[in-house]
């Protein structure tokens, strides 16, 4: 049975195994990467056109379905809103008729503001309230800082945002842009 620690030395020895050492190494990595995505493009191409071909032969049945399962839905519901009362009784808001459940859901509400007056008239208009707790208890207030502005003022007030305990920080992405054109047939060949 194997130590933690000899797993580790393991797992690091087959790490040190994947890295290049010279130049004609990381040439044949290249190689090999670019047969693998040649080989992968063309297996996601094919499982596509298959994935495709299926849908095909489903969309004209699928069709019809739709077409009954939206009539049937919208009729359904005129009927039940036309005999609301009938169907569901005063306070009940479901009815089950043959195993099938039917129901009416009310989602809450949604704050809107009457026509002509806009969100930011009605945010003005709470937050100059003559009650300040109005503003508190309506208006959401979140600070936040304004990171572009941050960054494209940064060499100007570098000194006094560090100051404040701000940084700017850097990173690089490493990408690999193959050329699966010239040469592929080498290379799969190669494969």
């Amino acid at each position: 049975m194997s130590t933690p620690k000899a797993k580790t030395v393991k797992a690091k020895r087959a790490k040190l195994a994947t890295f290049i050492k010279d130049r004609p190494e990381l040439e044949k990595k290249l190689g090999e990467l670019t047969r693998a995505s040649i080989l992968q493009n063309a297996l996601t191409a094919e499982m596509n056109a298959e994935i495709e071909a299926v849908k095909a032969r489903f969309v004209s049945k699928l069709e019809t379905h739709k077409e009954t399962v939206s009539e049937c839905t919208t009729a359904i519901e005129t009927y039940a809103l036309s005999h609301r009362d009938e169907l569901f009784g005063k306070d009940s808001k479901t009815v089950e008729i043959g195993g099938h459940e039917l129901s009416f859901r009310d989602n809450g509400g949604a704050v809107e503001t009457v026509k002509g007056i806009t969100q930011t008239t009605a945010l003005d208009r709470l937050i100059s309230h003559a009650n300040e707790e109005v503003a508190d208890l309506f208006v959401t207030w979140k600070a936040s800082l304004s990171k572009d502005v941050i960054k494209a003022k940064w060499p100007d007030h570098k000194e006094f945002l560090t100051g404040i305990g701000l940084k700017l920080e850097h990173s690089e992405n490493f990408t690999i842009k193959l050329s699966l054109v010239e040469g592929a047939e080498t290379q799969l060949q190669a494969a």
